[in-house]
Formats: structure tokens, sequence, C-alpha cells
């Protein structure tokens, strides 16, 4: 019987057959096939010069390039593993429309997996034309700059910004600024500021998906001192006959508060207008005069922004003279350059001289003789033929006379008898 049992092959391959099969049903029993999910694996784009070689950019929409995936294997598997041990790719030759296809790889047990399937099995894409365009680098200040001073000068090293990206954001750039934070400062700064995009309404652009040809530069803000400074005025000219001025200029602007740096400021003590800008000569009336008195101001000074305008209205008053006859003193009458040996003394006349002037005004209605002075040049009178110099006797003379501001003159000459004889005779 031993012996019968010993050789029968067919019943021991059958007790084989059944040992694994007990087997199986343990193990399977304590380590089954299951299925287990790994999120947020992220997808490598690869192939990218399909779509740029052809200046076109792209841009993943709906987070499709992160995939989840569900993985069966056995639980003593499944328990080892994690999103890391997963590789997703997505490559753009493949490009179907808008859609990649995903492909998802294990780097560990994969042979040990039996299957990997995704939930989301394409990359979406939106393709758009690449622009680039290059812009002027502006400098924006922002904070109080120290009372007294303002902005100055401002410019950078660089002033010129390349930008390329989608035309979708590209074309939305209206400038490139850099802002610099002046608050309480009160001399020049420079440093290096971040270039910021800004649409037309002045929204910052996000520069996620756009390249710069430089993101910072280097830049300096000239911080100037102010001053008021006075604008003297002056005319030429002389107003037509029988016209006259008081002398007196009035304008609707007397000083202006300029600006810039400190070394020109303190060379500056006011504008001076020459006098060939306002010309009465000729005039029959008032001359009014629009000067832009920015024009003189000195190298280095400038008006400050947004202060009052520069323009000034001068006016020069000029009217037709009165005239009338006024008392002069004979005292006032002085006789000069007399010859050494002569007197000289002033005769025909009694304590006043009647004398013609000419005015306007004030000055006119006011005139006090007392204030006229005049002189007679005893080197201009006339010799008599044959006379080396002039002897003894009386002679007629002109008198030249000083007036007060705004007198002038009369229409006749003042003729006085000047007497000459030889010192010390009676």
């Amino acid at each position: 019987m031993k012996k019968k049992l010993t050789n029968n092959i067919g019943l021991k391959i059958l007790s084989v057959v059944f040992a694994f099969l007990l087997w199986l049903i343990v193990v399977s029993v304590d380590d089954p096939v299951t299925v287990k999910t790994f999120s947020m694996i992220p997808v490598e784009l690869t192939n990218e010069q399909v779509i740029t070689s052809q200046g076109s950019v792209y841009e993943v929409v709906d987070n499709s390039d992160v995939v989840s995936i569900s993985v069966t294997a056995k639980r003593s598997v499944l328990d080892t593993l994690s999103r890391d041990n997963f590789k997703a790719f997505a490559d753009m030759s493949r490009l179907d429309g808008t859609m990649i296809p995903i492909e998802v790889k294990a780097t560990k047990y994969a042979d040990r997996i039996d299957n990997i399937t995704l939930r989301n099995k394409n990359v979406k894409i939106a393709i758009e034309g690449l622009l680039a365009r290059q812009f002027n680098i502006k400098v924006r200040t922002s904070g109080d700059i120290s009372q007294g001073c303002i902005i100055g000068n401002m410019y950078t090293d660089k002033n010129v910004v390349k930008v390329s990206g989608p035309e979708s954001i590209v074309s939305q750039i209206d400038s490139a600024v850099v802002d610099v934070d002046v608050s309480g400062m009160t001399s020049d700064i420079s440093t290096a500021e971040n270039i910021v995009l800004y649409d037309a309404q002045n929204k910052e652009i996000s520069q996620n998906e756009l390249t710069l040809s430089r993101e910072s530069v280097n830049v300096t803000v000239e911080i100037w001192n102010t001053k008021e400074i006075p604008i003297n005025f002056s005319y030429t000219g002389v107003p037509a006959v029988g016209y006259g001025t008081t002398g007196i200029l009035t304008s609707s602007l007397y000083s202006l508060t300029v600006t810039g740096r400190k070394s020109a400021l303190d060379a500056v003590s006011g504008i001076s207008i020459p006098a060939s800008v306002v010309d009465i000569t000729d005039a029959r009336g008032p001359v009014e005069v629009q000067v832009d008195v920015s024009r003189y101001l000195p190298e280095g000074i400038i008006v400050i922004p947004g202060e009052a305008g520069t323009i000034a209205t001068v006016t020069v008053e000029v009217q037709q003279l009165n005239a009338k006859n006024v008392e002069v003193p004979t005292s006032n009458i002085t006789i000069v350059n007399v010859p050494e040996e002569m007197e000289a003394s002033i005769g025909g006349v009694g304590e006043v001289i009647a004398v013609g002037v000419r005015g306007m005004g004030a000055a006119f209605d006011n005139i006090n003789p007392a204030e006229i002075t005049g002189i007679v040049d005893a080197a201009l009178i006339a010799k008599p033929e044959d006379a080396e110099a002039l002897p003894e006797g009386v002679y007629d003379a002109d008198v030249v006379f000083a007036y007060p501001i705004g007198i002038i003159a009369g229409e006749e000459k003042v003729t006085v008898k000047v007497i000459l004889k030889v010192k010390g005779v009676e």
C-alpha cells in the first residue's frame, strides 16, 4: 500500500497544486489587490519649441497641468507609494487642437503595478501670438518732500525696457515705471528700483508670463531748493513831443518763486528785464507791455512747475504835458567856470526869475519852485572878436535847470544877464 502511494505521481502533483491554491487564497486575503488615488501630480510639458518656434506662446487653462490618478496594485505595494513616485508628461508634439495627451509613469515598483488610470487625460492650453514691445522707463515719486524743496531732474541709467509675452497681456501695457519714495528728503536720491508695468487705467500688470530685458534700473532724483526773487523793470525811449511820463512803472508781477540747485539760487538776487523790452518812444498815451519774465531767468534757474503765471503786465503812464511858469529863487542859480581873475553875478532880475516848466499829475500840480536849480556855464559865453579871454562886461547866458522828477523844461529857454568884473576893482 505504501509503495502504491509513493509511486502515484498524479497525487503528488495534485497536492502541490492544492497547496499553491491554498497559499494563494491566504495571500489574497492578507494582501489583496486594491485601488488607491494619488492627486496633485504636476505634468511636465515637453517639446515646447513646437509652439514657441512659430512665434506663439501658450497658457495652461483650467489647471489641467495637474493630474490625479488611480493606481491598481496589491495593498503592500500601494502602501509604499506616494505621488512623488509618479511622473506625468505631456509631449507638445502630440498637440491635437488645444489638447495634449498626458502620460504617467511610475518610478517605483512599476513592474508590480497592475494599472494606472488618469482622471483627466489631457492638458488643455490656449495658444496666442507672441508680442514684444519697447517702453521708455518713467520715474514716479511718492511721499511728501521736505518743505522748501521740490523734485528736480529725474533720470535712470537705462531708459528703455523691452517686454515680450502673450499678445493679450503685452498689448495692455501702457507704461513702465520705477517708483521712488521721497518722503522727508532734502538732498538727491540715488537708488535701484524694480520696473513696474501699468495699463492705461494705472493698474499694475502681473509679470508672471512676461519677459523683461531688465527687471530694475538705477534711479537718481534731484532735490532742489526754492527762492523768491524780485523782478526789476525799466523802460527806454521818449514820448511824442508835448507828452511826458511820470517815470513811474507799474507791473502785475513784482516777484517770482523759482527753483534750482542751491549754488545757482545763491548766485541770483533778482531778475532784470532789459529796458528795451518796454519802449515808450513817441507814445501819446499809456504804454502797456506783456512780458514773460521766465525768458530772463539765469541759467540753471526755472519757475516752480504749477506756480502762478510768469506773464507780467507792465505799464508806463504817458500823458499830454501841462505847462506853466514858476518863480525860481535867483539864489538857486549858480555860475560855474568863471575865470580866476573874475567874479560873476546875475543882474537885471530880482530875487526870483520866471521859469517855464511842463509836467503832469501830482508832480506838476504840487511843484515846489525851490527844488528847481540852475547852472550858468561861463565857459560857454561867447567872447568878443579878437579877445583871448572874456573882458569885464554884461553878457547874456542860458540857464540849464534841473527839475524834480516828473517835471521837464518849458518850451522857451531861460536867459539871464551875467555881470563879469575883475576881482578887487570897484
